[in-house]
């Protein structure tokens, strides 16, 4: 059997930044760090002529070509396998606003590589990623997930008009201990895919001078909170938190609703000092920063929470014992 995971991602700031439409005309930079929250994906050789395939379906096929799943047939055109039992389950629900597509992506391209025998550096399996899930696939996305969940760690990314990723790794030992106390993500119990919101996000940055001016203000941003975080400050960490998500719900219409700004204001109200709804804005978790005695203040209303810990590391293969059959 071999298992391979890959980290969900907790956006802090500049997401946007990384939409071709926005980093092709200005550069765009993120800041973001993952979890110790996985998507999973177990390979295990099958004695039956069929593969099967288990997400949230299941396909039984004889030919990967027959695979309905767009990103699993894609990826099995480039590392073909025997047949196979293929089953894939995670941490945290998808569309959530963690990243979870191109974790999904990247934990299987890196196990049916290592089927093959192939070894994948982090860096290429980023931009793997981001060809099959934007190139191949035309998924409006940006490429801000695909770096942050293969990397790992605590990272400033910077997104080049031509199209390649830099990465500046940052010391996340001091820094991980601050944000498990002081951020916390709060359900918001709305699960939802992202693409039209970021569709119009796009549509938005190439033709509206005052969307291009609000993301240009939140990538302004990301090195104040960058210092922020490193001060171990989280009033600071809160005021840009908020203020990034004032000019968030101006680049697209699809961006928040009534029982999420009801959500978020509660959270305030409880003595958050500021924060914004993850991904694309349109449902998952709210992200907020707060005193250290605001998650039993949490406990005590009943609000959903997520428990998590910094996360070093990027996707990796955690188990390779498989007994690979002929081809």
């Amino acid at each position: 059997m071999i298992i391979s995971r890959a980290p969900f991602r907790i956006s802090l700031m500049g997401g946007g930044s990384d939409l071709p439409a926005y980093y092709e005309r200005f550069s765009g930079k993120t800041l973001s760090f993952t979890i110790n929250k996985f998507v999973y994906v177990a390979t295990n050789p099958s004695f039956h002529k069929r593969y099967r395939f288990v997400y949230s379906r299941v396909e039984e096929v004889t030919s990967l070509d027959q695979v309905e799943h767009p990103l699993i047939r894609e990826i099995a055109r480039d590392y073909p396998v025997p047949f196979i039992d293929f089953a894939s389950f995670a941490d945290v629900p998808a569309g959530t606003g963690l990243g979870s597509s191109s974790a999904f992506t990247a934990a299987t391209a890196l196990n049916l590589a290592s089927y093959n025998e192939v070894t994948i550096g982090a860096e290429d399996l980023a931009d793997y990623s981001c060809r099959i899930e934007i190139e191949r696939l035309g998924e409006p996305i940006g490429k801000q997930d695909q770096y942050a969940v293969c990397l790992g760690g605590y990272n400033t990314l910077h997104f080049n008009p031509d199209g390649t990723v830099s990465a500046k790794r940052h010391s996340g030992v001091r820094v991980g201990r601050f944000l498990e106390k002081h951020l916390s993500l709060v359900f918001t119990g709305i699960t939802r895919r992202a693409n039209s919101t970021l569709e119009e996000q796009n549509r938005n940055l190439r033709d509206d001078q005052a969307v291009v001016d609000n993301q240009r203000e939140i990538v302004s941003m990301v090195d104040a909170m960058l210092e922020a975080v490193t001060m171990r400050d989280p009033k600071e960490c809160g005021r840009l938190l908020h203020h990034n998500w004032e000019l968030k719900k101006r680049l697209s219409s699809n961006v928040g609703e009534d029982s999420i700004d009801e959500l978020y204001s509660k959270l305030l109200s409880m003595g958050a000092y500021g924060g914004k709804v993850l991904g694309a804005g349109n449902g998952g978790f709210v992200a907020v920063f707060h005193d250290e005695n605001f998650k039993e203040r949490l406990k005590e209303v009943g609000l959903p929470t997520l428990e998590y810990r910094f996360w070093p590391d990027g996707a990796e293969v955690v188990e390779n014992d498989a007994v690979l059959l002929p081809r």
